[in-house]
């Protein structure tokens, strides 16, 4: 697939259980991959994806949401930032990237 097939809106993939550096989890969660026409950027358009993303009634399961970001990429992180999720761990693992989570409380 084409970043241009995906329309620059955001993917969710749903799993019941995730691994990642932190270890695997065993509550609803979602990963989040997402690509920004570049004449859009620094609209905050990628924030708003994410935080809209993560209130839609189809994902009210979900308990984690992640992402993994490369430590230079820092217009992602202030997005995933500005969107609640916050590092796991400041450090990249052994592929160079750095995860962001955010957890969602029951109810």
């Amino acid at each position: 697939m084409r970043p241009e097939d995906l329309g620059g809106w955001p993917r969710c993939t749903r799993r019941r259980s995730a691994s990642s550096t932190a270890g695997p989890t065993t509550v609803p969660s979602a990963s989040i991959s997402y690509v920004v026409d570049p004449t859009l950027r620094g609209r905050a358009h990628c924030t708003r994806m994410i935080i809209e993303l993560m209130r839609q009634p189809e994902l009210a399961e979900i308990r984690l949401f992640g992402a993994g970001v490369e430590p230079d990429n820092l217009a992602f992180i202030g997005s995933l930032v500005s969107a609640g999720l916050e590092a796991l761990d400041a450090r990249p693992d052994w592929e160079g990237m750095v995860y962001y989570v955010k957890r969602i409380a029951p109810g």
